[in-house]
């Protein structure tokens, strides 16, 4: 069928007397029904055939038409007239004691023949409900960009409800600030706890390659802000190599090798060069410390030392981490530990290597 936009979207992958010129690629658009309405619907199931059945109909309807529309959006991003293969499913989606239905609709992005000039198109149009949702979206930027304002716990239902992943962009800096500013000011917190706690999970509605053209955009010279984000990406599974390798030469060096720890839900042919990439700057970490020869004494036992990098002098027979109690740096100024997690991010890496060959 065609849509208001003349995107033409089938759930075959082939269209009838309409030849396909262009493949560009697989889309999905995903809207989360709140949790208030959910709770609703199972508090009411057992009346669900009775006099509610409308009122769910018309919900699933809106998420189902809100999804539809979303898919024509990036299908029209992609500079296609098409969508093949469609397929809609209805998920629930728990965690953290709450539970989500979410409706995801996916295809094929093409490109197909131009109609013949005497065929109609149905002229463009805009629902009621996308106007009203575009106009929360409005106001939302304006009270975000006007400064010093955050989100509430009812205006995070909004923005799950509605699926407003328009906001994205610029709820993260709020995100940033709030999770900088809530350790300092303790009496002031419940300003920031809502948008630390659900910034993360919203995030989650991004499609991976979305969400990291955000988290990994113009990051400050602020260490605190990269331990922020790099716990963002761990949690999120976040980890992409091409834009990592560019990172990890301008933060610092125990923050880059946390960011090893972090994944992502699958790895392509694509991965391999930035994956090698990032295994060599580790391999070549330079020396932060350096080797000494001390002189014995009547009192004192001579040979090569250790001196790290915040001046702990350590003799090599002990081995070589810095026996300081609160220190423990190798030569290079890392950890045992994180020594480990270099071996273990290398070691991974080459299993994909070959794997992917």
């Amino acid at each position: 069928m065609y849509t208001k936009r003349n995107i033409l979207i089938t759930t075959t992958n082939t269209i009838e007397g309409i030849p396909i010129v262009e493949y560009k690629s697989v889309i999905t658009a995903n809207i989360v029904m709140g949790v208030n309405f959910l709770k609703e619907f199972v508090a009411s199931f057992s009346d669900f055939f009775g006099g509610t059945s409308g009122k769910y109909r018309k919900e699933m309807d809106r998420a189902y038409n809100l999804a539809m529309e979303m898919l024509e959006d990036k299908a029209i991003a992609l500079k296609a007239n098409a969508v093949v293969g469609a397929k809609v499913d209805y998920d629930e989606i728990s965690g953290g004691g709450k539970s989500m239905l979410m409706v995801s609709i996916s295809g094929t992005a093409v490109v197909i023949q131009a109609p013949s000039k005497g065929e109609k198109h149905v002229s463009e149009v805009i629902s009621r409900d996308t106007l009203n949702r575009l106009y929360l979206i409005e106001t939302y930027k304006e009270l975000i960009n006007g400064g010093n304002w955050f989100p509430k716990q009812k205006d995070w239902d909004v923005f799950n409800s509605e699926n407003m992943t328009e906001l994205i962009p610029i709820l993260f800096p709020l995100y940033i600030t709030a999770e900088l500013n809530n350790p300092k000011e303790p009496y002031d917190s419940y300003k920031y706890e809502s948008t630390i706690t659900n910034f993360p999970s919203f995030l989650e509605q991004l499609e991976f390659n979305e969400a990291c053209s955000i988290i990994y955009g113009d990051w400050s010279d602020n260490s605190k802000t990269h331990k922020i984000i790099i716990d963002l990406i761990i949690s999120n599974h976040l980890f992409n190599p091409e834009y990592i390798v560019n990172k990890i030469p301008s933060i610092d060096k125990h923050l880059a090798i946390k960011l090893l720890t972090a994944d992502k839900n699958s790895y392509s042919a694509d991965d391999s060069t930035p994956l090698k990439k990032i295994v060599d700057y580790f391999d070549n970490l330079p020396d932060t410390g350096h080797l000494e020869e001390e002189k014995g004494g009547l009192l004192k036992k001579g040979g090569t030392v250790m001196i790290c990098e915040k001046g702990h002098k350590t003799s090599i027979e002990k081995g070589e981490y810095c026996q300081d109690e609160y220190c423990g740096l190798n030569i290079k100024g890392i950890t045992q530990s994180e020594v480990e997690i270099i071996k273990e991010f290398s070691k991974k890496v080459q299993i994909l290597l070959s794997v992917l060959k």
